[in-house]
C-alpha cells in the first residue's frame, strides 16, 4: 500500500487566492457602506417625520406653529440686566414637549416660575434666573437641560452630531426650521418671512395657501466645528468648510449668485466665519439653527451681513446642507418628507430678496417650494 505526500500551496498559488479574496471584499466594502448609508438616511428622514407630528402636535395645541426665533416669558440675558435676550429661543425647543422630552421642557418651565408663555415676549426677571439659549454657564447649575442626549436632534451621517461643545458644553442639533426665500433677517426689526417660520412671528397652517404638500417646513444642516474650539471661527483662515460655515462680511451679498461663487471645491473662500450652525440646540438665531432660506441649492455656500460691534446678523442666505451623497432630506407641511437633489431648479440667481409677504418667487422651484402663499405652480 502507497503512501501519498501531501503537496503544499506553491507561493504563486497562495498570492493568487490572497489577491481574490483581496478583490471580494473591495467589491463588498462599498456595499456594506451603502446599506449603512442608507439605514443612516432612513433614520434621518424618520426624524424629520417626528419633528413633523410634534410641530402638528404643538399647532393644536396653540393654534399656531412655533416662531423660528421666539420669546419665553422667562428673562433671559448675558451678564446684565441690561442685555435682554428673551427672543432667542428657536423652534425646535418648543416642540420638545411633543417629541417625547417633557422632561427637558420642564425644566426651563420651572426656571422661569412657572410665568413662560408659548407666543409672548419680554415679562420681568424673575429673582435669581438667568436663561440663556446657549450659555449653559449662565443657568444657575442646570446643566442637564443642555447637556441631555436628545436623539431626534441628530442625523446619524454626521459624526460631529454628538460630540458636546467644549466651552458651555450643550447638545447640537442637525436640522433647523424653513424661513422662505427671502434673505433671512436675524432679528425682528424689519424682514420679510415668506416661509412657514419667522422671528416673532407664529404663523397658522391656514396661511399656508400654496398646499400643505407644496411647502417646505423642515431639513437638515451639518454641523460646525474648528480644530480649537467647536463653536469658534479659527482665527485668520482664508477658507472653511462649505457644509458647515457662514461666510461673514459687513455687507451682505448683492445678490445669491454672489454668495455662491464664493465657493472653492468643498471650501468657502473669504475672510471671516462663523462655524456654529447646529451648535447650540435650543438657539433660534440664524447662524445657530434658527431657519434656512430655499434661495441657493443644498449644500451651497451660505453668506451674511454682520456688523462685529453689535453682533449683528442683519441679513443672510442660508442655505441646508447635509451628509448624505447628492442632496438633502426635507419635511413638508404635510408630514411628507422627500430627498431634493443639489441640482434642483434655483432660478435666476442674480435677481434680488422679495421684498413683499406674497408673489410668486424669482428662486424656480426651489424658491416656491420655500414660500407659503407665493402662489406659484411649480412644486418638486
Amino acid at each position: 500500500m502507497s503512501i501519498r505526500k501531501w503537496k503544499g500551496f506553491t507561493l504563486v498559488e497562495l498570492l493568487v487566492v490572497i489577491a481574490i479574496i483581496g478583490v471580494l471584499i473591495a467589491l463588498l466594502l462599498p456595499a456594506v457602506q451603502a446599506a449603512r448609508e442608507a439605514a443612516r438616511r432612513a433614520q434621518c428622514t424618520n426624524n424629520l417625520k417626528q419633528f413633523a407630528i410634534a410641530m402638528h402636535n404643538y399647532h393644536d395645541i396653540n393654534l399656531a406653529l412655533p416662531a423660528a426665533r421666539g420669546g419665553p416669558k422667562c428673562w433671559c440675558h448675558y451678564t446684565s440686566a441690561s442685555n435682554n435676550h428673551f427672543h432667542l429661543w428657536g423652534a425646535l425647543f418648543y416642540v420638545t414637549p411633543f417629541a417625547e422630552q417633557q422632561a427637558i421642557y420642564d425644566i426651563y418651565v420651572q426656571a422661569c416660575t412657572g410665568t413662560e408663555k408659548l407666543k409672548t415676549g419680554g415679562g420681568a426677571k424673575p429673582a435669581g434666573v438667568g436663561f440663556h439659549p446657549w450659555l449653559a454657564a449662565e443657568t444657575n447649575g442646570l446643566t442637564g437641560f443642555f447637556q441631555t442626549p436628545i436623539p431626534i436632534f441628530h442625523c446619524p451621517s454626521d459624526g460631529n452630531s454628538t460630540k458636546m461643545r467644549t466651552t458651555n458644553p450643550q447638545q447640537r442639533v442637525n436640522y433647523t426650521v424653513c424661513i422662505g426665500d427671502s434673505w433671512a433677517n436675524n432679528y425682528p426689526e424689519g424682514g420679510v418671512f415668506r416661509g412657514l417660520f419667522g422671528t416673532l412671528v407664529w404663523f397658522e397652517m391656514s396661511a399656508c395657501t400654496d398646499g400643505t404638500s407644496n411647502t417646505a417646513m423642515m431639513s437638515e444642516m451639518a454641523i460646525g466645528m474648528s480644530s480649537s474650539s467647536p463653536e469658534l471661527s479659527p482665527a485668520g483662515t482664508t477658507t472653511a468648510p462649505l457644509k458647515s460655515s457662514i461666510r461673514l462680511s459687513t455687507t451682505a451679498p448683492t445678490n445669491p449668485q454672489t454668495c455662491a461663487n464664493y465657493r472653492s471645491g468643498n471650501e468657502v473662500t473669504g475672510t471671516s466665519f462663523n462655524l456654529w450652525r447646529g451648535g447650540n440646540a435650543f438657539s433660534g438665531r440664524t447662524v445657530d439653527q434658527g431657519g434656512f432660506t430655499t434661495i441657493l441649492p443644498p449644500n451651497s455656500p451660505s453668506c451674511g451681513g454682520y456688523s462685529p460691534g453689535t453682533n449683528y446678523y442683519f441679513s443672510a442666505i442660508v442655505s441646508v446642507n447635509s451628509n448624505h451623497s447628492g442632496g438633502v432630506q426635507v419635511s413638508r407641511l404635510d408630514g411628507s418628507v422627500s430627498f431634493v437633489s443639489d441640482t434642483i431648479d434655483c432660478g435666476d440667481l442674480t435677481a434680488a430678496s422679495p421684498t413683499n409677504a406674497t408673489g410668486e418667487s424669482p428662486y424656480g422651484v426651489w424658491g416656491a417650494l420655500g414660500s407659503r402663499n407665493g402662489g406659484e405652480t411649480k412644486a418638486p
